[in-house]
């Protein structure tokens, strides 16, 4: 799920879900602070390219068709 793909304040933004107060905030920090969502870009890009590469995607798919077979 998001949560697990997302660091809130880290590689992104979370709000709880049916939270307009907390969706409107989360939207005004981003657009109060263009570096901040920088830099939680960067951090976001960065995990998303250690855990989700191609190697390791392989390999989880290895371990299912092990595991079912």
């Amino acid at each position: 799920g998001i949560p697990e793909a997302i660091s809130n304040e880290h590689s992104g933004l979370l709000v709880p879900e049916s939270d307009a107060d907390a969706l409107e905030n989360a939207i005004e920090f981003a657009i109060e602070n263009p570096q901040a969502m920088k830099i939680m870009a960067a951090a976001a890009r960065k995990h998303a390219e250690l855990a989700h590469n191609e190697q390791i995607q392989v390999r989880a798919f290895v371990k299912t068709i092990e595991e079912l077979a």
